[in-house]
């Protein structure tokens, strides 16, 4: 009779979600600085666009607190009825960082009202968190009193928190990453002043009238406060709505990189970033 044997379950191979590249762009941006990259796609009609985004860090990450997560999206916004850009598109973008030019190659991806990015939830992994906010996510309260997290974290970071903490009572500790967190998160980061324009009745780029009435809008839109699941409120029920309406027009884009081009103009070398399978291929080329 022959010895029974053991059988274990493959595990799923990780991603590399901390590779060189990131660590560069990460050590040329300034949290309080905006930085621009140049984005060209297709549109709907297969016709070409080129957008101006701004970068909001990587998915999942706060620069000023700990989240628990880490991921190798770059992280943009944008006005739903703006957008040229199609959902899973393939991209080229050019980024100036000082004294560092990169070019990279990927993959689009939106996430907003009525859209999904469950396919790359593969680029965002768990990450430790210090003791403190680990013991307030792990608690049984879900009160909104009791959900202090941490006096060092910004609204956003909390907001984030919040609502994953939520989904960990619903759905178990082992709950997957929830990508609505991130989208209250970005939205929670806007200047109030840009988070206004989302509720204007007319849309950015749209062509005006001759004698045209210009139309009552908010200059400055801010949020009060969270709830326990991390959603925004305000107690003007007016701003409320408004925070409602703009959100409803707000869209995460998550840029997945597959090659970037790393080009130091100080020192004169320059390396080529390249995705093989789950880890990165890094090669020295010639500038």
């Amino acid at each position: 009779m022959s010895a029974e044997t053991k059988t274990t379950k493959p595990t799923k191979p990780t991603i590399d979600v901390s590779p060189a590249w990131k660590k560069i762009i990460q050590s040329k941006t300034d949290s309080n600085k905006l930085s621009h990259l140049s984005v060209a796609t297709v549109d709907a009609d297969n016709l070409p666009v080129n957008e101006l985004l701004v970068y909001h860090g990587f998915a999942g990450e706060d620069n000023n607190g700990e989240t628990g997560w880490q991921s190798d999206l770059i992280t943009a916004t944008c006005d739903k009825r703006t957008l040229k850009m199609v959902d899973h598109s393939n991209y080229a973008a050019t980024w100036v960082l000082d004294d560092h030019q990169f070019r990279i190659r990927g993959k689009l991806h939106m996430l907003g009202h009525g859209m999904t990015v469950e396919d790359i939830r593969h680029h965002i992994v768990r990450k430790k968190l210090s003791k403190v906010i680990k013991e307030d996510m792990e608690s049984n309260s879900s009160d909104e009193e009791d959900v202090d997290l941490s006096d060092k974290l910004s609204a956003a970071t909390k907001s984030f928190l919040k609502r994953i903490k939520s989904q960990f009572h619903r759905h178990g500790k082992r709950a997957v990453f929830d990508w609505e967190a991130e989208r209250l998160r970005q939205w929670h980061e806007l200047p109030d002043n840009v988070r206004a324009q989302y509720t204007w009745d007319v849309a950015p780029g749209e062509p005006k009238q001759q004698q045209e009435e210009e139309l009552p809008r908010i200059e400055s839109l801010e949020i009060g406060d969270t709830d326990a699941e991390g959603w925004f409120k305000n107690d003007d029920q007016d701003k409320q709505q408004a925070l409602e309406r703009g959100y409803e027009n707000f869209v995460v884009l998550f840029l997945e990189v597959t090659e970037i081009d790393s080009y130091s103009i100080s020192d004169n070398q320059r390396t080529l970033y390249r995705k093989d399978g789950n880890t990165w291929v890094n090669i020295p080329v010639h500038a």
